[in-house]
């Protein structure tokens, strides 16, 4: 779909381009915090 046409069918905050996913991503994983934590860590935990 061309960026004009996408342009016209979605919001202004569509093109900011920033990832829902990094948004709510802990920050120890964004910082290189995970060096802090054990290595035997899992979900569960």
């Amino acid at each position: 779909m061309p960026f004009a046409a996408l342009a016209a069918a979605t919001t202004p905050t569509a093109h900011i381009g920033l990832g829902l996913a990094a948004v709510g991503r802990p920050g120890y994983i964004n910082l290189h915090r995970d060096r802090d934590l054990p290595a035997d860590r899992d979900p569960d935990a």
